[in-house]
Formats: C-alpha cells, sequence, structure tokens
C-alpha cells in the first residue's frame, strides 16, 4: 500500500520538473484577477498531482489552488484529504526568480496534518515531515534555530499580490515596520511554503502570514512544527491543521514575534 509521505515527496518532484520543462520551453500566463497570476505550468502540475494521488487514494478529496472550487467544509468532513499548492510563489516562477517551490500536505479525518513536502525544484531541495517523526531536508534531520533574542533573528512575510488579499498585505505593512525596528532583519521572498522551511532548518528564526490559502502553509506548518519550530495562529494557539494566516518561528523568538505582530508592543 501507498505511503502518504512517499507519496507527497514523489508528487512534488515530478511536479517540479514538470514546471522546470516548462520554464526552459516559456512561460504560458494569463491573469485570473488583478495582481493575481497563473501559468501553463501551475495548471499542469496540479494535474499531475491530482493523478497520482487519485491512482494511490481513489477516495481522497483534493483541494488544489487550480483544480476548480475548493471544496466546502460540510463536504470534507470525515474525509481523508490533500492540500496542494502546485507553484507556491508563481509571480517568482514567471519572473524567473528561484524562490518558489510545490507544496503538498495531507491531512487525516479529523484534517490534522500528517505529512507534508515542500520541492523547491532550483535548489534541488526537498523538504518532508511526518506527523510525530520528524522533519528533514534531502533526507537528513533539520532543527528550527535556538536563537531567543528576536534582535539576532531573520524573520520574513510576504505581500500578496492578488485584490482579494491587498487589504491583508496593506495590513501587513504596519506589522512589518514594527518587526523590522527590533528584528536581525526582514525578507519578503514571495513564497510562504520555502518561507516556513526556512525556518525548519534554521536559515530564518521566524516567519508569518495574515490571509493565504489552507494549501500555501499546510505542509510548511507541519514541517516547520517536526522541525521544533512554534507554529501557531496569530492568536498564539498551536496550528495542528491548515490554515490561512500563522506564525512559524524559532521557540526562544515567538513570544516576542507574536507580540509585535498584535502591537503590543512597538
Amino acid at each position: 500500500m501507498a505511503d502518504e509521505l512517499d507519496l507527497a515527496v514523489a508528487a512534488a518532484r515530478e511536479g517540479g520538473a514538470i514546471a522546470l520543462d516548462h520554464r526552459r520551453r516559456g512561460v504560458l500566463a494569463e491573469w485570473k484577477g488583478v495582481g493575481d497570476v497563473v501559468t501553463a505550468a501551475d495548471r499542469a502540475v496540479q494535474e499531475a498531482v491530482t493523478r497520482a494521488i487519485g491512482e494511490a487514494f481513489p477516495g481522497d478529496a483534493i483541494v488544489g489552488e487550480e483544480g476548480g472550487p475548493a471544496p466546502d467544509e460540510a463536504s470534507l468532513r470525515g474525509q481523508r484529504r490533500w492540500y496542494v499548492d502546485p507553484i507556491d510563489g508563481t509571480t517568482n516562477y514567471l519572473k524567473g526568480r528561484h524562490w518558489w517551490g510545490v507544496s503538498i500536505a495531507f491531512a487525516d479525518v479529523d484534517d490534522r496534518l500528517a505529512a507534508g513536502a515542500v520541492h523547491v525544484p532550483v535548489l534541488g531541495e526537498t523538504y518532508a515531515a511526518r506527523r510525530g517523526g520528524g522533519a528533514q531536508r534531502d533526507g537528513e534531520p533539520i532543527r528550527a534555530s535556538s536563537v531567543t533574542d528576536l534582535a539576532e533573528a531573520l524573520c520574513s512575510s510576504g505581500f500578496p499580490g492578488a485584490a482579494s488579499m491587498r487589504e491583508a498585505s496593506e495590513g501587513n505593512l504596519a506589522i512589518w515596520r514594527r518587526v523590522m525596528r527590533r528584528a536581525l532583519s526582514v525578507r519578503a521572498t514571495g513564497a510562504v511554503a520555502p518561507d516556513w522551511c526556512s525556518v525548519a532548518c534554521g536559515q530564518a528564526d521566524g516567519a508569518w502570514t495574515l490571509g493565504v490559502g489552507r494549501w500555501d502553509i499546510a505542509a510548511g506548518t507541519l514541517i516547520a512544527r517536526e522541525a521544533g519550530a512554534r507554529v501557531t495562529d496569530l492568536d498564539g494557539a498551536d496550528l495542528d491543521g491548515p490554515a490561512t494566516s500563522g506564525i512559524a518561528a524559532a521557540p526562544g523568538v515567538h513570544p516576542a514575534l507574536l507580540a509585535l505582530i498584535h502591537g503590543d508592543v512597538e
């Protein structure tokens, strides 16, 4: 019988190869709305991942960014489900930047994250985690950083350009300014899944997002948490399932970062 994590890793890598092939042949893009771009590669990767999951686990539900309208929660109740972002960081992909990835997460019938993989094709890196089994990068264990002072912390967040996320992006500017004054530095890289994997492996110390699709941070949530990062919603409650906002940070800096996001300190 197929293993969910093995499938997630294999499908993410296959999707990455498809996306790279499309880029070599020339990226075809169209606009879903103001500031919201989709490419032929996004759809090709979504189709390949959906096919792989369907063949291995035909009864599972799939919630994907490019797979048509997302099922409502009522229809998903009691079902195993997969969260798929075929290309997280599509704008980076379109512009030829390296920071984008294929993100696939599996959640059980209670919507608890159980397995996840993020493949960053240009870097040739694959991050993976199983619930209760730790996190790995290319088969080697990874751990979140031991930084305890926010002044030594490299953080990241983003500003999605889609009209549906414009309000969240504008609201994030005030948070960005507060964090920038306290942290070592802040980055806006344009792809949340690789950002949260950076927290998982200690290349960054904190990341937050205010409003994305559940597929964007599902795999990254599990990978960061299994690597020892503190992963919560914006109220500080631990994340156990997919969410549309949250914080992933080294345990030593999470409280200070959360306070800044809430505006409790300046």
